[in-house]
């Protein structure tokens, strides 16, 4: 597991120690150190641990330099035996290493071709021969003889410069081959200009078949003529320059293209005449200054107006007839152009009603009352069509709701939660008679304090008007003859008694009262073991008894048959007192055996 930490008397700010835990085991980490008293060196690689090297009684001698002395307790042994490898290094004498002997493989040779001697060790390269290796022959001038074999094929890899001193045989081949290089340089570029004309060939030839397949795809279906079309279709975006001049017949408007911007047919009735549509707007059209003459009568037909194009008066007014006649009324251009002049500046147009509006019940048309904005509906019942309005209040928010809560049936099952109105009732402090007679509708009547009037009723249906009977007294009165209600009483015989001397009310006694203090005192002891026994015998007069555990062990007080589990349980030095008389007191211990002192009174 990683490292961890531990700190110590957890949850009280402790030390933190360095721990590592360990197949659940948790082992901590102790750093080494080294000083006298009061200086403390933590050891590292820097500071590492004084040691002495020591058999027990010399101890290792180290220089000043930090180099441990030692001696050769024997010479080293005789012979071939290695001591060690010599390792390559800079700047560093291992001594001097005197070579005594060669191999039999090493030559020696004088080397000085001049008078003098040089007789030196013979290293050179050795090629396999008849008899043993032979040493490559060279000399300081030449180098190294080398023999091209009887091909003569050396591969040289790389550039070879043969310079100014070469021979004249192979100037002679390179002055050829720079010669031959040129001529092929203008017969590449020869050959180069044939390949351009063949390829530009080539291209035109192509261009002008795909001209050719062009113009095959033109000719008409009997191949007696050219068909020439838009490079766009019908809904198609919009592209090029368009073509297509002409007309799409459709006896019904066609459907709409896709987008803004889609090039369309142009629309034709199935006479060849183009549709024309003002889009919802006002079609403009410009006569050019002169009359459009509109050929035949233009029949206005309307009910409520009688001879249009005389209906106009020198005022620039329209005179209406209410009376409806149904007449067809020929308009012509001076007509109209009267009637223009009856519009206002407000675009409305002046109306004079030249006769007052006919009597009766006769309709003038539809009439819709309306703020601008929302209509009044009219509903339409079986026997009325009355107009909707809506009640508001002085707010002018509209009251939704009349009257409040539920009316129910008389008989009628009642529900969980009724709901009905407030009860309001007449405040009357005094009652008297009223106005209304048997029969009629009146309200109830309340006191000051709100309490509604009621009467009480006997059997037969009158009021009840006097209750109690008797006198009322005020304590402390004498009266010689006293009026009111008796007292009775049933005896055994199931018969009423009036209570009296002779005959007083029977009572029960649940209780007797003990008047404090008493005129007997006794005391006593007991040892209780661990079997219930008297304590303290019953007594009829008791007014007072106190137990005092004067033992070593618990005693468990209580009525006859008392066990440790319901008794009540007087330790050691406690002490209890009852107030009660009759009863028979007993004890019982856990184990061993109790010491009860107690003191009793009694009358």
């Amino acid at each position: 597991m990683a490292d961890t930490t531990l700190e110590l008397n957890a949850g009280s700010g402790g030390d933190t120690l360095a721990v590592d835990d360990i197949a659940g085991a948790v082992y901590q980490y102790v750093g080494m150190t080294y000083g006298g008293s009061g200086s403390k060196t933590a050891v590292s690689n820097s500071n590492p641990l004084p040691t002495k090297i020591t058999d027990g009684t010399d101890t290792a001698l180290v220089t000043a330099a930090g180099e441990l002395s030692v001696s050769l307790i024997t010479a080293l042994p005789a012979g071939t035996n290695a001591v060690g490898k010599l390792a390559a290094n800079s700047g560093v004498d291992i001594g001097d290493v005197d070579v005594t002997s060669f191999p039999s493989t090493v030559h020696s040779a004088d080397f000085d071709t001049g008078g003098g001697t040089d007789t030196t060790l013979t290293f050179g390269i050795a090629v396999p021969a008849a008899g043993g290796a032979a040493v490559v022959p060279g000399s300081a001038t030449d180098g190294l003889t080398v023999n091209l074999g009887s091909n003569n094929d050396v591969t040289v890899t790389g550039t070879v410069d043969l310079g100014a001193t070469d021979n004249a045989v192979l100037d002679a081949i390179a002055a050829s081959t720079a010669a031959a290089d040129a001529d092929l340089t203008t017969l590449i570029g020869h050959v180069d200009g044939l390949e351009g004309l063949v390829g530009t060939t080539n291209t035109n030839t192509g261009n002008a078949a795909t001209s050719l397949a062009i113009m095959d795809d033109w000719d008409n279906a009997a191949s007696d003529g050219a068909s020439v079309s838009g490079d766009v279709a019908h809904d198609g975006v919009d592209a090029g320059e368009p073509v297509k001049i002409g007309g799409y017949a459709k006896a019904a408007a066609p459907t709409d293209v896709s987008a803004d911007g889609d090039r369309v047919n142009a629309w034709f009735d199935l006479a060849g005449r183009q549709a024309v549509f003002d889009g919802g707007l006002s079609l403009s059209i410009d006569d050019g200054g002169n009359v459009i003459t509109v050929d035949g009568t233009v029949a206005v037909t309307n009910a409520g107006l009688t001879e249009l194009a005389a209906a106009v008066n020198g005022s620039a007014q329209m005179d209406v007839n209410i009376a409806a006649s149904g007449a067809t009324v020929p308009v012509s251009h001076a007509a109209l152009t009267e009637l223009s002049a009856a519009i206002n500046a407000s675009s409305q147009m002046d109306v004079n009603v030249a006769a007052a509006l006919p009597a009766g019940t006769n309709l003038i048309g539809n009439v819709k009352i309306s703020d601008g904005t929302d209509t009044a509906d009219v509903l339409d019942l079986a026997n009325s069509n009355p107009l909707t309005v809506a009640i508001v209040d002085a707010a002018g928010d509209q009251i939704t709701s009349f009257g409040g809560g539920t009316e129910y049936t008389v008989d009628a099952a009642a529900p969980a939660n009724p709901v009905g109105a407030t009860f309001v009732m007449e405040r009357d402090d005094q009652l008297s008679t009223v106005a209304e007679a048997a029969g009629d509708w009146t309200n109830a009547r309340a006191t000051a304090k709100g309490a509604l009037w009621v009467a009480l009723a006997d059997s037969a249906g009158d009021p009840i008007t006097s209750f109690g009977g008797g006198s009322q007294y005020t304590e402390g009165d004498t009266d010689a003859s006293i009026t009111g209600t008796a007292l009775l009483w049933e005896d055994t015989s199931d018969t009423l008694r009036a209570v009296s001397a002779a005959k007083p009310l029977p009572v029960s006694i649940i209780s007797q009262v003990q008047p404090v203090g008493a005129s007997n005192i006794v005391t006593g002891q007991a040892a209780p073991t661990n079997s219930a026994a008297t304590l303290v015998a019953s007594r009829a007069t008791r007014t007072r008894l106190t137990m005092i555990n004067r033992g070593s062990v618990s005693v468990y007080v209580g009525p006859a048959t008392v066990t440790t589990a319901n008794g009540v349980e007087l330790k050691p030095g406690e002490s209890m007192t009852f107030e009660m008389a009759g009863t028979t007191l007993q004890g019982i211990t856990a184990s061993g055996t109790g010491n009860i002192h107690y003191w009793e009174e009694y009358n």
